[in-house]
């Protein structure tokens, strides 16, 4: 193409929910902006566009992934990006060739012509650092040399994540660091709800389901626990499952929002999909062997270390093809998973639930539907916490993880 243009599609940053953390755009991973270069004809221009958002971050981490994106490439960023700044956006150019000296006197012309506020283009003297719009620091041209020199060490002495992201963990407005937490409420004006801007709000929400989850299902349950028998390996069992469960429900649903193309396509498929499939799974494992149940148990673990190894590399193979067989590809991957996973919970209450020692059969099983409710509440928030903080394909590891203990438990009540 001869023009790629990235436009702003969000309003002006006025206010937060402290929901942008949980937002993912991936044409501002690193992966991405390599497509949309490559993709750029012979003496072709991307801009990317962006509001401006005191102190600097999503527009150091644009400027800081595009850097990156040219350095892979074996080109130098020095002589293909020009920047310039309005009253409330930054606009950076990537050229597919280095600037020529017409491109340069264009550039400086338009910028002076409208009265915007170049930041760097190649050949820029100190004197146009910080003209026209002034700020009390040119901040934005003071950044784009350590991010070319030495970018380890930008990205370790600012107080926020301005790494560039990945697909794999696709949060472009994920910028908090824990170890720095106090300096980051400090450049926010002192404002503790500036952290939940800045992606404290999964934490926080992970908290509160805690609360709530231990007030409304452990508590009620805390009185009948002595009434059963060695009870330990029965709320580790399903509290195991249905985390396990979570993780790769929103693993999975974060991986094929993007192969599907919209969320609300991968959110209809794991929310029916995926329930469906658990279902038949279910009902297809209720007189199940405990070796049956032991080899389900270790095909999903197979299949869930497999997914987190290859389907991103899959799905990206398969991308390219037409909608309808998207959908086949992402349905038949969530049935899969599905069935394998409705086997675990009522194999569990067949040879573990029923077969505990207590006064009231209910009682155990009772047990076992609240850990399991337990997991799943806590769960959701909990691996979006995980995705965020180590990538959507780390969670089918904690999901195999999960399953792994669950069935090591499955194993000692057998003996």
């Amino acid at each position: 193409f001869d023009r790629i243009l990235v436009s702003i599609e969000n309003s002006a940053p006025v206010g937060s929910t402290g929901m942008n953390p949980l937002n993912t755009d991936p044409l501002m991973t690193e992966e991405g902006i390599k497509a949309l270069i490559d993709h750029l004809a012979p003496e072709g221009w991307l801009s990317l566009h962006r509001f401006l958002l005191p102190p600097p971050r999503g527009e150091l981490r644009m400027l800081a992934t595009v850097i990156k994106a040219l350095q892979s490439r074996g080109w130098n960023p020095e002589t293909r990006i020009g920047l310039f700044r309005t009253l409330s956006t930054l606009m950076l150019f990537v050229s597919e060739k280095p600037w020529s000296m017409e491109d340069r006197h264009r550039f400086q012309s338009f910028c002076n012509l409208r009265g915007y506020a170049p930041v760097f283009y190649p050949g820029m003297t100190e004197s146009e650092r910080n003209t026209n719009i002034r700020l009390p620091e040119p901040v934005y041209a003071l950044a784009f040399q350590p991010l070319l020199r030495n970018p380890d060490l930008f990205h370790a002495e600012t107080p926020f994540d301005l790494k560039p992201v990945l697909d794999d963990r696709p949060y472009f407005d994920l910028f908090l660091k824990w170890s720095r937490l106090q300096e980051i409420r400090q450049s926010l004006g002192g404002k503790w709800e500036g952290l939940a801007e800045a992606g404290l709000l999964v934490p926080l929400l992970f908290l509160a389901l805690c609360l709530i989850s231990i007030v409304f299902i452990v508590i009620p349950m805390l009185p009948h626990l002595g009434q059963i028998k060695d009870q330990a390996p029965l709320m580790i069992y399903f509290f195991s499952i249905g985390l396990a469960f979570m993780m790769v429900e929103i693993a999975l649903l974060e991986k094929l929002t993007l192969f599907l193309g919209q969320p609300v396509y991968s959110f209809a498929l794991i929310l029916g999909g995926l329930l469906t499939a658990s279902g038949i799974g279910s009902f297809l494992s209720r007189e199940s062997t405990r070796r049956k149940i032991r080899f389900v148990f270790l095909i999903l673990m197979i299949v869930l270390f497999i997914f987190s190894m290859m389907l991103p590399q899959w799905l990206e193979l398969w991308s390219g093809n037409a909608w309808g067989f998207r959908l086949l590809l992402a349905t038949l991957l969530v049935t899969l998973s599905g069935m394998l996973m409705g086997s675990p919970f009522p194999s569990g209450l067949k040879h573990l639930g029923l077969q505990s020692e207590a006064v009231d059969r209910r009682i155990p099983i009772a047990l076992a539907w609240g850990c399991n409710a337990f997991a799943s509440v806590t769960g959701a928030a909990g691996a979006l916490w995980i995705a965020q903080a180590f990538g959507q394909s780390f969670l089918f590891l904690t999901g195999a993880f999960f399953y792994g203990m669950a069935l090591l438990v499955f194993e000692y009540q057998r003996r």
